[in-house]
């Protein structure tokens, strides 16, 4: 079992062109991310999202780790998936914090 802190990796400067030029732009709707029955709270309660201003892509400011999502996908290995999941929540964060961009 991964301690808390190796569960999540904090992103530091921009994924697409390593700028650490960004502004906090919002921040994810509810404590944790939802994986079948199981819910994994957000370190530290809360996932922001940062836009970068050099090329302006948003991106979640802290992720789960490679291991952490191994450790997961493990737990649920062989269950049958009854429901589908989408990322309409992010998706339309994502949309309204680009309304108010100016691009």
């Amino acid at each position: 079992m991964l301690l808390n802190e190796e569960k999540w990796q904090k992103v530091k400067q921009c994924p697409l062109c390593g700028s650490s030029d960004t502004l906090y732009s919002g921040k994810l709707h509810g404590t944790g991310y939802n994986f079948r029955d199981e819910i994994i709270p957000f370190i530290d309660g809360e996932v922001a999202i940062i836009k970068c201003n050099v090329c302006g892509i948003y991106y979640k400011n802290v992720i789960p780790s490679p291991s952490f999502l191994s450790e997961v996908f493990s737990r649920h290995s062989g269950k049958i998936w009854t429901e589908p999941y989408g990322f309409a929540h992010e998706s339309k964060l994502l949309k309204e914090l680009n309304k108010k961009s100016i691009l």
